[in-house]
């Protein structure tokens, strides 16, 4: 069943209980109470509200501060005053000087009224009227909750009703529309949504296919591509479509931001394949698992249509100092890497000689590289998506196959072959890693053999290679065939850079951060230094 959660703050018990009858009277809506200011930021702090209304004459102190509060930790609940006399003129006067120092403020609600409770469950019931069946809500919540301390600001918790929120205004009154080409003129009113989780990765983000379900005079459901995310890397990503995709890029002709919305501390996108798709849809990441020859048609056609544009020769400029670019755009700790190379070598490379030598080299090697001259040398820049990692990029596997890149949170300018190290790096987390034990060390020296077999790029792989070969192989093929300006070196170097900061990324596994460094290994033997 879905609720409506209220927050009434007032030193005034009766009011209080009140309020709280509320809740007897209706399952459906959920009432908190506070008397002090205290009492309220504990709830404030552990629970999500779709309306507050707070007392504005209480005794415990500045009423202005738990607006304030609200704003900061709760901005997407509506904030009400509660005074005795709401309909007077010098209140309205009052909440006009009010509302430039505290603009949450939506209104006055009169307690005097003996029915003022009604007010505050005309607002539930507006929201239920809205408000979309949401199947799955829990699945994401609980994924959501195995990532929490990327999530936590410190100051409010994350809550099931949140995300419930968020999925439901998604696919609330934002999302009623009539879609004229696809639906024979047919208007779609969205009633509700089954959602699939799909593959989320290491990232911060939720990621989740949408079946959108409508009234019966559809004649088709309608599917899309659900992310949810903290609330900052949500407006980023908003900010960054609207200055490089939507009006720049020719990839908006096969994917659309539809919309988005922000709670308290998650924000959540919806992005639209053009047309209706399958009910087949994956990100390349299972393809990968999956070691699906289709892989080259999805890549060939991910390079040669959606990302053309982004990469035209008008777009392309010569930047200086690589390095700098991933310090300042990734957050990029040259020191960090150097400990994660050395925790490396401690679990394994002692049970291992050949190991430890392989992993002493690139020490070295990364110490060289990243301190010489040669990364800072120039490089080549155009518009680039920035994190293409496998599961950023959407299949809909139906005839004609479509593909789509979701999360542009990191879109901007950047080195040319830097979607291409993600993928290579995604590429080999996803088909290549195992755990540590046994003769799996054996295993990774394999994987780093057949990379030594793999180094000449420019040549064909054989078919007794491994499958992730082929597509390495296909993707440094892709970066030439789109960059005239495309060198094997400056590919190397982002590529050992990306793979670099992989390793910082805490929640890899010792396991996946060998197998980089295995393929780092490779890179780096390739390069001059």
């Amino acid at each position: 069943m879905k609720k409506f959660y209220v927050l009434v703050v007032d030193d005034d018990k009766e009011i209080c209980e009140m309020a709280l009858n509320m809740s007897n009277d209706r399952e459906d809506v959920v009432v908190f109470t506070a008397t002090t200011n205290e009492q309220a930021l504990s709830l404030i702090k552990n629970n999500f509200f779709h309306v507050a209304c707070i007392d504005l004459l209480s005794t415990d102190g500045d009423f202005k501060m738990i607006f304030k509060v609200l704003n900061e930790r709760r901005p997407s609940c509506k904030c009400y005053l509660i005074t005795g006399k709401a309909g007077d003129k010098p209140i309205n006067l009052l909440l006009e000087l009010l509302i430039p120092s505290c603009p949450r403020i939506e209104g006055a609600i009169d307690k005097c009224d003996i029915n003022y409770t009604n007010v505050i469950l005309d607002m539930a019931d507006t929201y239920f009227k809205n408000a979309k069946v949401i199947n799955s809500v829990d699945i994401l919540y609980e994924e959501i909750k195995k990532k929490k301390t990327r999530y936590l600001n410190g100051h409010v918790a994350i809550t099931s009703e949140e995300v419930e929120y968020l999925l439901s205004y998604i696919f609330g009154q934002r999302m009623n529309f009539t879609n004229k080409n696809s639906y024979n003129d047919i208007e779609q009113i969205i009633t509700g949504a089954q959602l699939v989780l799909l593959s989320g990765g290491r990232s911060k983000s939720i990621v989740a296919l949408a079946k959108a379900k409508t009234k019966e005079v559809s004649i088709e459901d309608f599917y899309t591509v659900i992310k949810i995310s903290p609330i900052d890397d949500i407006k980023e990503e908003i900010n960054r479509y609207k200055s490089y995709v939507k009006f720049m890029v020719g990839l908006s002709s096969r994917v659309e931001l539809l919309d988005y919305v922000l709670g308290d501390t998650l924000g959540a996108v919806c992005y639209s394949f053009a047309g209706k798709p399958s009910n087949n849809i994956k990100n390349i990441s299972d393809v990968f698992r999956e070691k699906q020859d289709q892989a080259k048609i999805y890549l060939k056609k991910l390079f040669d249509v959606n990302t053309k544009e982004w990469m035209a020769d008008s777009n392309i400029k010569q930047e200086k100092d690589i390095l700098k670019y991933f310090k300042n755009k990734y957050k990029f700790n040259h020191d960090d890497f150097k400990k994660n190379i050395k925790t490396t070598i401690e679990l394994c490379g002692s049970k291992n000689e050949k190991l430890h030598n392989i992993l002493e080299n690139v020490s070295k090697k990364v110490g060289v590289l990243l301190a010489g001259g040669k990364i800072r040398e120039t490089y080549n820049s155009c518009i680039v998506h920035g994190d293409m990692n496998s599961n950023n990029v959407i299949i809909d596997e139906n005839i004609d196959p479509k593909v789509i890149l979701i999360d542009y949170s990191d879109t901007g300018r950047g080195p040319i072959a830097i979607d291409f190290a993600a993928l290579e790096c995604s590429l080999r987390l996803d088909v290549d890693t195992g755990d540590l034990s046994g003769d799996e060390y054996d295993f990774y020296l394999c994987q780093y053999g057949y990379e030594k077999e793999c180094t000449e790029l420019f040549h064909r792989a054989g078919d007794d290679l491994p499958y992730w070969t082929k597509i390495s192989k296909l993707l440094f093929k892709l970066y030439c065939n789109n960059f005239k300006f495309a060198t094997k070196e400056e590919y190397l170097i982002t590529n050992v850079l990306w793979g670099a900061r992989v390793c910082n990324v805490k929640s890899v596994r010792h396991s996946e951060r060998l197998r980089i460094l295995l393929w780092i290994a490779s890179l780096l033997d390739q390069l001059i230094i």
